[in-house]
């Protein structure tokens, strides 16, 4: 459960558009590029335009959650604006409800409503509410099995079944009761076909389903084998969104950490240096865990490259930072590190 629960607390957009929705899709296509992109200024007015337009869609507050939401992650906002994020969500979930009893049997309404639900299954875990967060998870569930039962070519609805079915066959084993309790019976192998064909695909969703197979290959998934991480299979995808979305600092630091766990590490120094470059000029923006890894990874770099003299700045800078960002394993490989560059 904790597995499945936890995908839903890093998925930032998952937006279902059905063909009925088709002239509102361009706009809302266009809009989430501007978010990923963090070009918050022209994303926030084109949603108060939509709102403004229709202030009965529910996509809209749907869209201005998501605004806040990226603000936190790459403008190092944390928890500031949750209150505002849960609120918009809210009133998109009311609104979807009131469409759907309107008309039940509406594929529109139910990927509607069934995507206000995901929003606030996120909010209910960010906010420690894991059963609750559940519950709302297996209403969701019901309808988009319905909306891809009636649409099997909707991406939308691929990518988030796929979600599901992908999670549910990897919690721990201690829980599988409950996820099977609560409807979450999934299939690893389906799922992750499904994300892939997203990924694969020109439709808007392909950098949210991207961003999702680098967290399963990077953080979940690893070779039976060998006992390691699939980052081999994560780099592209990472690569892929760093390329489109080169003003995304977060999309910065997954490229330069998949470029580093691969072996690249000239790339690696590259990418983590312009983050550095970014950080020190908008030095708000970036927290000091991630200013953390930035130079630990670089350092990680140079060491196995044995050039020590060139790690040796980013070593120094590490362990001046280390501070809450260090678990014992990142203490103590920055201990071994100073011992490397003495």
């Amino acid at each position: 459960m904790k597995s499945l629960l936890k995908v839903f607390s890093i998925l930032f957009l998952i937006i279902l558009i059905t063909p009925q929705q088709a002239k509102a899709s361009a706009d809302y296509t266009s809009i989430v590029k501007k978010i990923h992109g963090c070009s918050y200024t022209s994303a926030k007015q084109d949603i108060a335009n939509l709102i403004q337009a229709n202030p009965e869609d529910p996509y809209a507050y749907l869209l201005r959650g998501m605004y806040y939401e990226w603000q936190q992650v790459t403008r190092n906002k944390g928890k500031s604006l949750d209150s505002r994020i849960l609120a918009e969500y809210e009133k998109a979930n009311e609104l979807a409800e009131q469409q759907y009893d309107k008309n039940p049997n509406s594929i529109e309404a139910k990927a509607t409503l069934s995507n206000t639900y995901i929003y606030l299954a996120k909010k209910q875990i960010d906010q420690g509410k894991k059963m609750k967060a559940g519950s709302t998870l297996k209403k969701a569930k019901k309808l988009m099995l319905d909306v891809i039962k009636k649409d099997p070519n909707n991406k939308s609805a691929l990518f988030s079944v796929g979600l599901f079915n992908y999670f549910a066959d990897n919690v721990p084993s201690g829980l599988k009761w409950l996820a099977s309790l609560l409807g979450f019976n999934g299939n690893e192998t389906l799922g992750l076909n499904y994300i892939k064909q997203v990924a694969n695909s020109d439709h808007f969703l392909s950098s949210d389903a991207k961003f999702m197979l680098i967290h399963i290959f990077s953080r979940v998934e690893y070779n039976k084998a060998t006992k390691d991480y699939e980052f081999t299979l994560a780099y592209p995808y990472a690569e892929s969104l760093y390329s489109r979305y080169p003003g995304n600092n977060f999309y910065t630091f997954l490229y330069g950490e998949m470029s580093f766990r691969v072996g690249n590490y000239s790339t690696s120094r590259s990418v983590f240096n312009r983050l550095l470059d970014h950080c020190n000029r908008y030095k708000s923006h970036c927290s000091q865990q991630n200013l953390f890894l930035t130079n630990l990874f670089v350092a990680w770099g140079y060491i196995n490259e044995k050039n020590y003299a060139a790690a040796k700045p980013y070593v120094l800078e590490a362990n001046r930072l280390i501070g809450a960002a260090g678990t014992k394993d990142r203490k103590q490989r920055v201990n071994d590190f100073m011992k490397k560059i003495k």
